[in-house]
């Protein structure tokens, strides 16, 4: 049972490592986007610019200078 047990736990470890590996995505500029662009985009679609710290795919594409991600996340959430 325990061999069983054990044999589980590995494939488990196994499958979480494939599941959360993924390409290293490095940022458009090599720098976090300008907080003013940030706002404007924000402010186009009328969400408030303070859910940087809420929602994590905001807080991505905020990171990796993408705002192609950060307009298509706002509209398709907000």
């Amino acid at each position: 049972m325990l061999k069983k047990y054990t044999s589980y736990i590995v494939t488990y470890e196994h499958l979480h490592k494939l599941m959360t590996k993924s390409k290293s995505q490095k940022p458009v500029n090599e720098q976090p986007m300008n907080g003013l662009v940030y706002q404007s985009i924000m402010n186009e679609y009328g969400v408030n610019p303070s859910l940087i710290g809420i929602d994590i795919k905001i807080q991505r594409a905020f990171t990796l200078n993408d705002e192609v991600m950060l307009r298509k996340i706002l509209e398709c959430e907000y």
